[in-house]
């Protein structure tokens, strides 16, 4: 399946039945909100059809907020703290054995709240239909909502600290920032995350800047977000090797 969609790819989905959004400007706001996005421009286009608030929509994160306002059965879900953390918990890890007290406790206890509370609100959120679970496992489905609520609960409301995320996990589970912090920051402003995460990552560089293995590592992931202070570490690393070459 195509990741992005031109703009008369976009508009000949959204113009059709259920959605039968036919006026040019509204095709061309859920197509520019959207960024090629097919699944995003489908909730734009459902959101205009059953609200009629689509010029209220001003960023992608406008467009969550009022999709689950319209759509969720329980307004109050998205008022309780602990069910938002745990959104933001399995958003990051994608998937959690729900019957594993060990590893359960280990992650409910990195984030200072108990695998009870965990598991009540992994309860909560599969009758929602937000979560899905099965063969013991609990995972959240839809990238586009498991973006969305890391950006929420890490960043926008700062329910979780990135910083104790970071540095409790990044070693171990690299791969987990790459599909969590990429979408978030081609989809939420780039500006904005930055700001959030730059501090963040250059207080972790300073602990390990002496690892070459883990200084590579870093920088692979964090380039784009400390561009200047990659280029400055890898003119250092070429320095030293025509030293050694010339030596």
């Amino acid at each position: 399946m195509k990741s992005l969609f031109d703009f008369e790819e976009i508009k000949a989905i959204i113009e059709q039945k259920p959605f039968e959004v036919r006026h040019g400007k509204d095709q061309r706001k859920i197509y520019d909100s959207a960024k090629g996005n097919a699944r995003l421009a489908v909730m734009m286009a459902i959101i205009a059809k059953e609200t009629n608030k689509l010029e209220s929509l001003n960023n992608v994160a406008d467009l969550f907020e009022q999709y689950f306002e319209t759509f969720v059965s329980d307004e109050d879900a998205f008022k309780d703290k602990r069910i938002l953390k745990a959104l933001g918990i399995i958003s990051f890890f994608y998937t959690l054995p729900y019957d594993d007290n060990e590893l359960l406790n280990s992650v409910a206890s990195s984030f200072s709240i108990s695998s009870d509370e965990l598991r009540e609100a992994f309860d909560k959120l599969h009758s929602l239909d937000l979560v899905e679970l099965n063969y013991e496992h609990v995972r959240i489905g839809e990238q586009n909502l498991s973006t969305y609520f890391f950006y929420k609960v890490f960043i926008k409301d700062k329910l979780l600290s990135f910083a104790q995320l970071w540095n409790n996990y990044f070693d171990q589970l690299e791969y987990r920032f790459k599909d969590t912090v990429y979408p978030m920051y081609q989809n939420f402003g780039k500006e904005v995350i930055i700001k959030e995460i730059k501090p963040i990552l250059a207080s972790y560089w300073l602990t390990i800047k002496s690892d070459e293995e883990k200084a590579f590592r870093f920088y692979n992931f964090s380039w784009e977000f400390l561009p200047d202070e990659c280029i400055i570490y890898l003119e250092k690393r070429i320095s030293l090797l025509d030293t050694v070459t010339a030596d």
